[in-house]
């Protein structure tokens, strides 16, 4: 029997699509392993095996805590999934033995060496946990060793090369603990504010120069940068969340100065990882009082 012309080009059709289905297929499968995604959940195994190129990326990596060593600003934590173990370092912060944490950031560093721990690992992470904001870190809590690029965007090799990396945890810089009970007189001039009516008039503000005389209650050197500052005056209350501003600088300061800050007011910044602000006073100079 003669196959009609249009038969023949049906069949001709089906067979061309199930080809290119097959070669669809073969290019998936043989994709390259590094090419994983922008974001989203990785694996231990993920990051050992694509390092190169992970760094630069932005990923979340889940594990069980089963060992921890806290030093002076970091915990070191030895982390498990079902596909291995791996070191990581992030700003000091509270964690048990078999806690599941998730660490966000990540910048890898082979062959890094701690003095305080005198150990040398031959490979770690450091990173941030995901839920946390560096910039926010408990009153008192100096940072002086956090490497610069651990904050969201800046996470990249070529911005940390090897042997830049700040031994972690080897400063013997202690702070001062914050006044308890802060009472400051206010600064003078067109654009002096107290914290409370930076809060109250923040939409008018926007963009603004602000002048504020405060006690510096902490303070958090070279992330992104730059160095935070958190002060209060005495004005506002913790309840309504209005009686503490947050300073970016690159000024040095100690916990428990009095200083005159002077900046451009910023509103509703949000850096990421939590890290969200109602109002910020950027770029600021600040001075001590005499």
């Amino acid at each position: 029997m003669i196959l009609s012309y249009k038969r023949i080009l049906n069949i001709s059709l089906c067979i061309l699509g199930l080809f290119v289905f097959i070669l669809g297929c073969e290019e998936k499968a043989t994709a390259p392993k590094d090419e994983l995604p922008v974001t989203g959940n990785v694996t231990i195994s993920d990051i050992k095996e694509n390092y190169k190129t992970l760094s630069v990326q932005s990923p979340v990596l889940k594990g069980t805590i089963v060992e921890f060593k806290d030093v002076t600003n970091y915990t070191y934590l030895l982390l498990e999934d079902k596909t291995g173990k791996v070191w990581a370092a992030i700003p000091k912060t509270p964690v048990k033995v078999g806690e599941e944490i998730a660490i966000a950031n990540i910048m890898i560093m082979k062959d890094f060496h701690s003095k305080t721990l005198e150990k040398t690992f031959d490979f770690i992470l450091f990173a941030v946990a995901s839920e946390g904001c560096p910039l926010k870190e408990s009153g008192g809590e100096i940072v002086s060793e956090m490497p610069s690029g651990m904050m969201p965007g800046k996470m990249s090799p070529a911005s940390m090369p090897h042997g830049a990396m700040p031994a972690m945890g080897d400063s013997t810089k202690k702070s001062k603990a914050a006044p308890q009970d802060i009472k400051v007189s206010k600064a003078v001039g067109e654009d002096a504010y107290t914290i409370e009516e930076i809060y109250s008039k923040k939409e008018e503000l926007s963009q603004k120069t602000v002048t504020v005389r405060a006690i510096v209650v902490k303070f958090m050197p070279q992330i992104m940068g730059k160095n935070w500052i958190h002060i209060q005056d005495g004005t506002g209350s913790v309840e309504k969340g209005n009686n503490d501003v947050a300073v970016s600088s690159l000024d040095t300061v100690e916990i428990g100065e009095e200083v005159i800050v002077n900046g451009t007011l910023g509103i509703d910044k949000d850096f990421g990882m939590s890290c969200a602000f109602g109002v910020l006073i950027e770029d600021a100079s600040v001075n001590n009082v005499e």
